[in-house]
């Protein structure tokens, strides 16, 4: 096959730790063309596939950029997440990848060398008589195989290449700088970085999304892709070909599912669950979670005017994809994803609401989404646990009408504002509404009216509605915004009481619309000159005094004067401190620091002065002298100064100590629980080291490191069960060294089974058999049996099923299950007992002809056994017969009599015997 691109990965760090508004592609470029030109993926047949794949590792050791090599256990644990992954997500038609190989060599190559040159060394390195191109594309026999190269020097922003592949038939190499644990790639996770590698050697492009960051939108309606804006090539982060690494408890350690695109475009969507949306018209779907259950699981729309093509699949955060869950945690949502020609993709937002700026990247129950050329529509009725209800209509759609929505009502404190909607067409379409202080959505404001509060005077009011109706697709409207300011009953001042900040007035609620108002501002309740505009710019003599307006507002048949409430005193005063501060004495464990201020400081009193220690940013003490800690080691101390008195400015001044020494890099060991059972999830206490350090976990069970077991949580497995657990810290810093340090070790206990009391299936007659049924216990665990009569064991009876033998006639039978799991502790439950009866013969008495009597008789039974009975013509049930003698009717001539007779006794299994057929009756 002929080598086409290579596809990198940008570090996930600015796209993963800022909003998707700080999402862009890495500087160098997310694709180098080498030969050929780019083109997506072909989809292939399954028939050929679904073997574990080969994948060879060579390890640069020249220690070029000297990083930490990682062992065979981490190596192949990245490869059996990344095998698993790829599994389950293509459905088995890959059925994973394994280590056929882990070579380490020491490369001649420099740090300047291309990743063609470091895949093209390693390939001579691996064993396998291999060259890399040999990786790349189906091979000629058998199934293709993967190179891994990890210990290039070229540590970048792109921190892994892979070759580009043809679908689910080829192979290909894949180049990471540094190795895989201490590189970008690693620090993030390079189980997601070798799946996203992984996925570009299957022909897999990036996959993007529409990013809000520097772009303006605020005149697209409601409902609409959103154009105006930037596109962010590694933006989509539910996809493991974008930003595909999810936030686990802090820890980036989750790769979320293989979207819906990349799964068709590869062919590996089970049959049925793709559903083709083309032509025009409007089509409703019961869309299911992605990769749980069957039916419609994606739906894949083409425009029918634009061409344009689309997937849908809903994301419930159940099954498999419960990882990608931080984004949404409390919502379900369906995707929107537009294809790209070159096999990129794009997830298209819309925007959250009509007044500012934020985008929705998923729709929720009654969300809806055009695209921009206005040929594919998409509503979401409803959306429940596992599916959600979605309507696709595709050319042109029918829209609810709205023409305006104008406000009503003063804008005051107390008072209400009410929206009134026109032009509303159809008329009996349902409104909804969501009110606005400024740009900021009122949480709760959602009715057709708001009454402002406090918080809202001196803003300005706006509300948003939305209009849905039956067969047409929703309008979003917003008001202007109230008129002027929100108000209270007198005049009202924002802003800040502070020197060269601006104050504005409110006029009170009482100023009717239109009015003419003029201004004055008042200091301590004498007029400013010159203070007559509706703003005023604090100055220095207002430094000590009280702020406030008069308004005067004149109208048509009417004036009215009032005098807002005073500001604060305004603070104009700076303090004048002289000198320097500084810190007296040796930061030494256990020695004693002080602030020292100049002699020369003068405050003018009352003045208050308050000294506060830090340490790494952590409050640790206060007054002028302090007491250096073990737990300070390696802190800067910082001693700060405040200075406050009425009508000042407050003042702060800091001085900082030299570094701590004195103590350990370690002064307290690490610990870790005394009580510990397998699968509990232990988290270590690092112990006490100097503030700074750098810390590293290992995990040790029966003093051997667990491999991959390096984060400060380790949770417990079968493996653990009977040893002893530890874990190792290791600080270190440039300036200090370094020091390793162990915890206590802890026995782990077995884990309890979950069990639950076995049940007796089936009727405990003679001859019968009869079947333990265990009921829920804990995942994985084998049971053996023990049936018993009168609780004493039945000798050789050891399996699931038992046949009742004679022998059991009047005695109680039980069976006791008992249950292991590697890991857990044996458990063994009895059932309830059920005795066995003594089974008579029933048979039949009398002559069988017409107009004389059968009698039905019991035979020999259990002592105390009450009797029900059932007659039958020919096989077929006599209604209203169940008495143990029945008379002889003429139409039942020619035909046979039986009788089925029940036996019942508290404690004992009920059974029903039939009698033999009589003779055909005689007339």
């Amino acid at each position: 096959m002929t080598l086409r691109a290579f596809a990198t990965t940008a570090v996930l760090a600015a796209l993963l730790a800022a909003p998707l508004t700080a999402q862009a592609a890495p500087t160098s470029g997310p694709l180098r063309a080498v030969q050929g030109s780019f083109a997506a993926a072909t989809p292939q047949s399954l028939d050929s596939y679904g073997d574990v794949r080969p994948v060879d590792i060579v390890v640069n050791v020249s220690n070029l950029r000297d990083y930490e090599q990682p062992t065979n256990a981490q190596i192949e644990d990245v490869i059996e997440t990344a095998s698993a992954y790829w599994a389950t997500n293509t459905y088995g038609a890959i059925g994973g990848f394994s280590v056929r190989s882990i070579t380490r060599y020491s490369s001649a190559l420099t740090c300047d060398a291309s990743d063609s040159a470091w895949a093209a060394d390693a390939a001579t390195h691996s064993g396998q008589g291999l060259a890399a191109s040999d990786y790349i594309g189906p091979p000629a026999v058998g199934t293709p195989a993967h190179l891994l190269v990890l210990g290039s020097c070229q540590y970048s922003l792109n921190p892994a290449t892979a070759t580009m592949g043809d679908g689910l038939g080829s192979g290909g190499w894949t180049v990471f700088v540094d190795d895989a644990f201490s590189s970008p790639a690693g620090f993030f996770g390079f189980d997601d970085s070798l799946i996203h590698e992984l996925g570009h050697n299957l022909g897999l492009e990036h996959a993007g999304a529409v990013s809000d960051w520097d772009c303006d939108y605020l005149d697209e309606p409601m409902f609409t892709a959103v154009e105006k804006c930037g596109f962010s090539e590694y933006g989509d982060y539910m996809s493991p070909m974008g930003a595909g690494s999810v936030e686990d408890n802090g820890e980036f350690n989750e790769t979320p599912l293989l979207d819906a695109y990349r799964r068709d475009l590869l062919g590996v969507m089970p049959a049925g669950t793709v559903a083709t949306k083309t032509g025009t018209g409007a089509t409703t779907y019961t869309l299911g979670t992605l990769g749980v259950g069957t039916g419609t699981q994606a739906i894949h729309v083409t425009g029918p005017t634009s061409g344009q093509e689309y997937y849908l699949e809903y994301r419930a955060g159940v099954g498999e994809e419960t990882v990608y869950q931080f984004a949404y945690p409390d919502s379900a949502i369906v995707r929107v994803t537009e294809v790209h020609d070159d096999g990129t993709s794009e997830w298209a937002p819309v925007r959250l609401n009509g007044v500012d700026t934020r985008l929705d990247y998923g729709l929720k129950a009654k969300g809806a989404w055009s695209n921009a050329a206005g040929d594919v529509h998409v509503t979401v009725t409803s959306a429940g646990s596992t599916s959600a209800s979605v309507t696709v209509t595709t050319g042109p759609v029918s829209r609810v009408a709205i023409t305006g929505v104008a406000l009503t009502g003063v804008p005051a404190v107390g008072s209400p504002v009410s929206a009134v909607v026109t032009g509303l067409a159809p008329s009996n379409a349902t409104l909804t509404y969501q009110w606005f202080r400024g740009l900021e959505l009122i949480e709760g404001a959602t009715s057709a009216s708001y009454t402002p509060t406090a918080e809202d005077v001196g803003t300005s009011l706006r509300v948003q509605v939305i209009a849905r109706a039956s067969g047409y697709y929703p309008t979003a409207a917003v008001s202007p915004t109230v008129d002027g300011y929100v108000r209270t009953s007198l005049p009202a001042i924002v802003g800040t009481a502070k020197p060269d900040r601006t104050l504005t007035a409110v006029p009170g609620a009482g100023v009717p619309a239109g009015a003419t108002v003029t201004y004055q501002w008042l200091r301590d309740g004498v007029e400013i000159p010159d203070a007559t505009e509706r703003t005023y710019v604090v100055a220095t003599a207002d430094g000590g005094a009280k702020l406030s307006v008069r308004v005067t507002a004149t109208w048509s048949g009417g004036s009215l004067t009032q005098v807002s409430p005073e500001t604060i005193e305004v603070a104009t005063h700076a303090f004048l401190l002289v000198g320097e501060i500084g810190v007296d004495g040796e930061a030494v464990v256990g020695q004693t620091i002080t602030l020292t201020l100049p002699e020369e400081l003068v405050l003018p009193a009352p003045t208050t002065i308050a000294v506060t220690w830090y340490c790494s940013g952590t409050q640790v003490g206060t007054g002028l002298t302090y007491t250096v800690r073990v737990e300070d080691s390696g802190c800067a101390l910082e001693g700060v100064v405040r200075a406050t008195r009425t009508a000042y400015e407050p003042y702060e001044i800091y001085a900082v100590s030299a570094a701590v020494t004195g103590g350990q890099i370690n002064w307290r060991a690490p610990s870790i629980p005394t009580a510990i059972k397998v699968g509990t999830t232990v988290t270590a206490d690092p112990g006490g080291w100097w503030n700074g350090l750098w810390l590293t976990y290992q995990w040790y069970r029966n003093s051997s490191p667990i491999p991959g077991a390096t984060a400060q949580t380790y949770k417990t497995t079968a493996s653990d069960a009977g040893a002893t657990l530890s874990v190792r810290v290791r600080g270190a810093d440039e300036n200090v060294g370094d020091k390793t340090v162990f915890s206590n070790a802890v026995t782990v206990g077995y884990a309890t089974l979950t069990s639950a009391t076995p049940t007796i299936s089936g009727s405990a007659k003679v001859g019968s058999t009869v079947t333990a049924i265990v009921g829920t216990w804990t995942s994985g665990t084998s049971f053996t049996y023990r049936w018993y009569a009168n609780g004493v064991a039945i000798s050789g009876a050891t399996g699931k099923s038992y046949k009742v033998p004679s022998t059991l006639v009047g005695k109680k039978l039980s069976v006791k299950v008992t249950g292991k799991k590697t890991g857990y502790t044996t458990k063994t439950v009895s059932s309830a007992s059920i005795a066995v009866p003594r089974v008579g013969k029933p048979y039949l008495s009398g002559t069988a002809k017409v107009g004389r009597t059968l009698y039905a008789k019991t035979g020999t039974w259990t002592s105390g056994t009450t009797f029900t009975y059932q007659w039958y013509v020919n096989g077929v049930a006599v209604s209203g017969a169940t008495k143990s003698k029945i008379v002889l009717k003429s139409s039942w001539a020619g035909k046979t009599v039986k009788a089925k007779v029940t036996g019942k006794k508290s404690g004992y299994t009920t059974v029903s015997v039939y009698t033999a057929s009589s003779a055909k009756v005689k007339r």
